[in-house]
């Protein structure tokens, strides 16, 4: 491979980034570990290879993009508690089904 010439054509620059609208939301319940795969790949020795580069031309302008950030808190919890002694009264259980049935 060394005797062969390589002609490597190189992309442009790349687009700037679009406008975007970034919501961000209280942290979700941590998540389980994540399992890490290895693979090893062997090393040698690397031939030396004739390279061509080829320049893009130059881009074109773009608008600067606007950003959004919404950022939303975590939300309060509001606890009321109302308790209510109504007391206890006697009563038919055959009356209460004819009141406010099964």
């Amino acid at each position: 491979i060394a005797s062969q010439t390589v002609i490597r054509r190189l992309p442009g620059l790349p687009v700037p980034p679009r406008s975007v609208i970034v919501e961000r939301v209280p942290p979700p319940p941590p998540r389980p570990r994540d399992i890490l795969m290895e693979r090893w790949i062997p090393y040698g020795p690397q031939a030396k290879r004739r390279t061509l580069l080829q320049r893009a031309p130059p881009p074109l302008p773009y608008p600067a993009p606007r950003n959004v950030i919404i950022q939303y808190e975590q939300a309060p919890a509001r606890i009321v508690r109302n308790f209510q002694r109504l007391g206890v009264t006697a009563a038919s259980p055959s009356a209460y089904v004819q009141t406010y049935g099964l």
